[in-house]
């Protein structure tokens, strides 16, 4: 029985004679029995993998484009703002600020392993005070206005981790005060960071009414970036990097935070506990099992 994969359709075509990619036959055929393995077509994965990606992107071009277009249509009209300008007492209290004995230099850890190189660590003194600026304006604006979620503990003031904790631990005890069990769901994002998709901070940044020129601010500083592969004497073609911001930098961790801002909040009991790109789940629960359902929701959100 011949299957049309629409997906396998868009495979590389100089495997599809020796493959037949474009009709596999099933080794479970219609009338009940398996296929011989020596007739079964099959697809190599250095074929899957490119062809998934690109069916992939195809679902979802419709909904980066219209994202991106409407961030580039924001972004070229003229700021309309009441950002004030940067005063000289600012970046004197900045400096001030900056913690001492710290200078770049050798700090013990391998020069040739590339997982311990920063972007960051390339950038001019001038320019890591910049961001500080952009940062404390963006947090004024966040902060200020209450438009971060009151879950989220990570990078706002008078937050910390211990006290996320303690709201949890908190929680646990209560519920045996009442005989009550909590059942408890822990995430945490692999590579958060380099997970933020440039457009869509854009999208986010505007939604959450930041000053124009914040947005156009920060949005010149993470475009333009490109990266190439060396594998020994070879190098890649150049390539665009459209997503993640760069570690290390005084502005990530309050970027990120409003990225991550429209985290869908549970309801049904469920409460919601976040530290930076850690994330947890809890609901108090009588002496029998939780309803699946009930925790169900908020996960597959």
């Amino acid at each position: 029985m011949p299957y049309a994969s629409p997906v396998f359709a868009h495979a590389p075509q100089r495997h599809s004679k020796s493959l037949k990619i474009n009709s596999i036959e099933m080794p479970l055929t219609s009338t009940g029995h398996i296929t011989p393995l020596q007739q079964a077509a099959s697809v190599p994965g250095r074929t899957k993998e490119p062809v998934l990606c690109r069916h992939a992107a195809m679902l979802f071009r419709a909904h980066i484009n219209s994202i991106e277009k409407e961030v580039l249509q924001k972004t070229s009209l003229e700021p309309k703002d009441d950002l004030t300008p940067v005063s000289l007492s600012e970046v004197q209290l900045l400096v001030k600020s900056l913690k001492t004995r710290k200078a770049p230099g050798l700090d013990g850890k391998p020069r040739d392993l590339p997982a311990y190189y920063r972007p960051i660590s390339l950038l001019s003194g001038l320019a890591k005070l910049f961001e500080r600026v952009l940062k404390t304006r963006l947090s004024n604006h966040l902060f200020g206005k209450g438009l971060i979620i009151d879950e989220q503990f990570g990078f706002r003031p008078a937050h910390s981790c211990p006290q996320q904790v303690l709201r949890l631990v908190e929680y646990v005890m209560e519920g045996f005060k009442t005989k009550q069990k909590t059942v408890a769901v822990f995430f945490d994002v692999a590579k958060a960071f380099d997970r933020v998709w440039h457009a869509g901070l854009g999208y986010k940044l505007y939604s959450l009414e930041v000053p124009d020129r914040l947005i156009f601010i920060i949005q010149n500083i993470l475009s333009n970036r490109y990266f190439t592969f060396r594998h020994e004497r070879t190098h890649s073609t150049r390539r665009s990097i459209r997503v993640g911001v760069p570690q290390g930098s005084a502005l990530s961790l309050l970027l990120y935070s409003a990225y991550t801002n429209d985290i869908p909040r549970p309801t049904s009991g469920v409460q919601l506990a976040l530290f930076a790109d850690d994330t947890a789940l809890f609901l108090e629960a009588g002496l029998g099992a939780p309803s699946s359902a009930t925790f169900r929701r908020p996960l597959m959100r």
